[in-house]
């Protein structure tokens, strides 16, 4: 497990802009077993978000930080390999717990990623606004698909590049408006944890690039956009 802190803000953004405190990255445990101790520092309107990458048979039916239940986001498959859920909890309870999560589909765990974040200045009511998905080949690029932005509001992003040939090296997403916070494999999959702020409430459109311009490289991943207090 890894774990990293970041600035508490930025050039060009409010000070109640909603801005990361921590993050961390792990891997899935069984069913009913508690994983990534996480540490919850003090600060003003906290929320943690949880990224998951599971076998495209297997959901999460619920997931609890500590004594505290998670709230489903978003959840989006490749189609044939894997899939990403997004939770979020409101207010989590400062000092450190374990995530708790309950699969289905027969799934056990395994050396799948999951990525944690915890964000501060973050609306304590409905504060994911928005939700996408991203899945494409090739050399193609993508783009967020979020029309607008509140100002002081944060996106934060999983994206995995997959190769569907067998020992190949997946390339790297490219993307220089974001900024990159994890980092963990699963076979010939590599997934990374971003986030975008923004101080304006319109933006450039996030893009994802494939390098290696090869048919054989896959990228999919799944966004949040949380909005500021």
């Amino acid at each position: 497990m890894s774990h990293h802190a970041a600035l508490v803000c930025a050039l060009g953004t409010s000070n109640n802009a909603a801005h990361v405190s921590s993050d961390s990255t792990s891997t899935l445990p069984a069913s009913g077993s508690a994983y990534d101790p996480f540490a919850v520092t003090s600060g003003s309107n906290l929320v943690l978000a949880k990224f998951l990458m599971l076998p495209i048979s297997a959901t999460c039916s619920a997931l609890t930080y500590g004594s505290q239940s998670m709230t489903f986001g978003q959840a989006f498959t490749d189609g044939t390999t894997n899939r990403f859920e997004l939770w979020y909890l409101i207010a989590p309870a400062v000092g450190t717990a374990s995530f708790t999560p309950t699969w289905t589909g027969g799934f056990t765990g395994g050396a799948y990623p999951s990525f944690s974040i915890l964000l501060s200045g973050v609306a304590q009511s409905s504060p994911l606004v928005n939700t996408g998905s991203l899945n494409l080949s090739g050399s193609a690029t993508i783009n967020d698909g979020f029309p607008s932005r509140t100002p002081g509001g944060i996106i934060v992003d999983m994206v995995v590049n997959v190769s569907t040939q067998n020992g190949a090296t997946a390339p790297d997403v490219t993307d220089s408006t974001q900024t990159q916070r994890q980092t963990s494999t699963y076979t010939n999959r590599t997934a990374r944890l971003y986030t975008k702020q923004y101080s304006a409430g319109v933006g450039p459109l996030l893009t994802f690039n494939l390098t290696g311009n090869s048919s054989d490289f896959h990228i999919a991943g799944i966004l949040g956009q949380f909005v500021s207090a």
